[in-house]
């Protein structure tokens, strides 16, 4: 398969090295210095736990010309940069798939405007790392070898052969994959989850740490993916996967206590708050797509606007450690009081089956 990816970001590079490491040839689009950079040195990468770095060289174009004959191409761009490129996708004569690997809250409308639905598959990319210096220390599961996960799915939700050869392809090349016949309801319910998380980092400095050691922050953000997922429905579609759904339904306290021990990780700092301050413009372009659904759900989401500020005013950094806002223990309470209620009254029952001759 002769595969073009389009674009040397993070996610573009962890893939053609992992493409090149499992015996698949590929090319990648890349510009000016960072081009020569490749040419010269490749794209060395490092797992984060391990002493195994490697050195992919893939073929290097600097732009895609109608002419060009590629099978695939995988757009890795971030979703604020895809509407200068797709004039020149659409001229391109040869691709018949082209996969945009990244957020989109859009339903593919604007891609549609200028590619035939045909050629479109949607996907999301679920790896990271950083780079420090020349070198991409990415993610990699020590007992499973994986490097991260692969959501692709066509528009309308068919399980076809040239996803399940993706798929297939992804998966040799240490992706775990999943073919999402939802594709674009999984792409809305990431960004419902995924704005709160970044936007809750610049109300903090940018820091996980910050946001970590900081309950009001953390409330803030509880709330606001649980106002993003009610957006989500109002708009028609579903939380998907449903582990999501379920974690919409927990008490604010439970949630408050996930993300902290998330925000407090090592991991956190490189999985969310690297890209999120790395992205910041992409973050805020889906923003703003993520007010138009508010607006059309009709939906008061005082907890999201609260964030969302952020991109139109400078915004204080909530103070570290503030805790001045009151978390909602009733439905903790209510559950209590049933679980107790229930095993007050199987004790009950116990004894007066003990009871009896």
């Amino acid at each position: 398969m002769n595969i073009l990816i389009y674009g040397a970001g993070m996610i573009g590079s962890i893939i053609a090295s992992q493409l090149e490491s499992n015996g698949q040839k590929a090319t990648i689009l890349a510009r000016g210095s960072h081009a020569e950079a490749i040419r010269s040195f490749g794209i060395v990468t490092h797992p984060l736990e391990g002493d195994d770095y490697y050195t992919a060289h893939p073929t290097v174009i600097e732009t895609l010309m109608p002419e060009d004959d590629f099978d695939v191409i995988l757009v890795t761009l971030r979703r604020n940069q895809h509407q200068e490129i797709l004039p020149i996708l659409a001229q391109n004569q040869h691709a018949k798939t082209i996969l945009f690997l990244g957020n989109n809250l859009g339903s593919a409308a604007d891609l549609l405007e200028h590619l035939p639905a045909e050629k479109i598959l949607l996907g999301f990319g679920g790896t990271g790392g950083e780079r420090r210096g020349d070198i991409i220390y990415h993610f990699r599961d020590e007992r499973t070898g994986k490097v991260g996960k692969i959501w692709l799915g066509e528009l309308d939700g068919k399980r076809t052969q040239r996803l399940q050869q993706l798929a297939q392809l992804f998966q040799q090349a240490d992706f775990d994959t999943e073919i999402q016949p939802h594709i674009d309801d999984w792409l809305k319910t990431h960004a419902a989850l995924t704005l709160p998380l970044a936007f809750g980092l610049y109300r903090c400095e940018g820091s996980n740490y910050h946001l970590a050691q900081t309950r009001d922050a953390l409330l803030m953000v509880c709330r606001a993916i649980k106002e993003g997922f009610k957006i989500v429905r109002k708009n028609g579609s579903r939380i998907i996967p449903v582990k999501y759904a379920l974690m919409a339904k927990l008490p604010e306290p439970v949630v408050v206590a996930i993300l902290r021990k998330l925000f407090a990780s090592e991991t956190a700092r490189i999985a969310i708050a690297v890209h999120a301050n790395n992205a910041r413009d992409e973050m805020y372009f889906l923003a703003r797509e993520f007010q138009q659904l508010i607006q059309t759900a009709a939906v008061a989401t005082p907890n999201l606007t609260q964030l969302f500020a952020v991109m139109d005013t400078e915004q204080p950094a909530i103070p570290q450690g503030s805790k001045t806002a009151r978390l909602n223990w009733k439905p903790v309470w209510v559950a209590a009081g049933i679980v107790t209620g229930i095993i007050g009254a199987l004790g009950y029952l116990f004894s007066q089956r003990k009871r009896k001759p």
